[in-house]
């Protein structure tokens, strides 16, 4: 739904637009911030990923990489992506950029 700024952005700034579309809408994290400073998050659910999505994910990425000096992979695992098949692709993925870490 809002991927037009985004593509308009990354085009006036230079940057390549390496988007993956899938089906369904943008996750959304709202912070509610009191004037004491006290915090309330709301995280609501994101899209669920296909395994057609994720091996498209997969392997375009793999095929970017020569593009970039790095890769910053960071969230929650996406619904639909099991803990296996994200570790095959984190494999790949570390068999052409090593200096990686987690937190």
């Amino acid at each position: 739904d809002n991927q037009d700024g985004f593509q308009q952005l990354f085009s006036e700034l230079g940057i390549a637009y390496r988007f993956q579309v899938v089906q369904g809408r943008t996750r959304i994290n709202v912070k509610l911030t009191e004037k004491d400073g006290e915090v309330t998050d709301f995280n609501f659910s994101g899209f669920d990923v296909t395994p057609a999505d994720w091996e498209r994910v997969g392997n375009d990425s793999l095929r970017w990489r020569g593009q970039v000096d790095m890769v910053c992979v960071s969230g929650s695992l996406p619904a639909g992506v099991s803990p296996e098949a994200f570790t095959d692709w984190m494999t790949r993925l570390r068999s052409q950029c090593p200096c990686t870490g987690s937190g």
